[in-house]
């Protein structure tokens, strides 16, 4: 009879062993980044800055977690093009130049940490 309760107990952390490391339960920061890699990817695609700006960042899309990319021109309000990121790397939203784009930022993306900035 003792053994049912360890038995049970064993499946269930069997099961979140294989189930458990698929779930990312946190977001990227400053000092996490290296232990994303698609987060690196997009550091590394940023470059050296020119005349633009540009910063991985995290965020929030209403009230989910995100990550994406600024890009700055100083003389202007800033632009923003490309997607947006879930904490495990999926694109969940691709973000044009168009002006309703352009208001979903605005309206609804927020900054809460800088990433990476090329300076």
């Amino acid at each position: 009879m003792k053994i049912l309760p360890i038995l049970f107990l064993t499946l269930i952390l069997a099961g979140c062993e294989n189930d458990c490391d698929d779930k990312v339960t946190t977001c990227p920061t400053p000092e996490t980044m290296e232990e994303f890699p698609w987060v690196m990817e997009l550091v590394d695609e940023m470059g050296e800055c020119g005349e633009w700006m540009t910063a991985v960042v995290r965020g929030k899309l209403d009230s989910s977690d995100i990550v994406y990319t600024i890009m700055n021109d100083p003389q202007c309000d800033g632009i923003f093009t490309g997607p947006l990121y879930d904490c495990r790397g999926n694109i969940i939203r691709t973000i044009s130049v168009s002006e309703t784009d352009q208001e979903i930022i605005r309206n609804h993306v927020s900054v809460d940490i800088i990433l990476r900035q090329c300076r």
